[in-house]
């Protein structure tokens, strides 16, 4: 028996605007989450950057601005190597 993949565009209504006030608070938001678990000793660092900079380097058509984009997930990398870990 084949199996198929069957990929569908959806429209999403979005009734809530969202602020950029909301998207800094996002962003702030997970920077303490992965500083507060790679200084637990949870945050595998090196899987966390590889697939950061996978994305960087790959194709993302859904971002608006491909250069702002890598820009954010580079300034994830160097800002998780700037936490002392668990065994630091």
């Amino acid at each position: 028996m084949r199996q198929y993949r069957r990929f569908y565009d959806l429209e999403v209504n979005v009734t809530k605007v969202v602020t950029q006030s909301e998207f800094v608070a996002l962003d702030l938001a997970f920077r303490c989450l992965a500083a507060s678990l790679k200084h637990a000793g949870i945050l595998d660092e090196d899987l966390y950057v590889a697939r950061l900079k996978a994305q960087i380097s790959g194709d993302y058509p859904v971002a608006e601005s491909k250069e702002i984009f890598n820009l954010k997930l580079q300034s994830y990398v160097d800002d998780i190597a700037r936490v002392k870990g668990a065994s630091d």
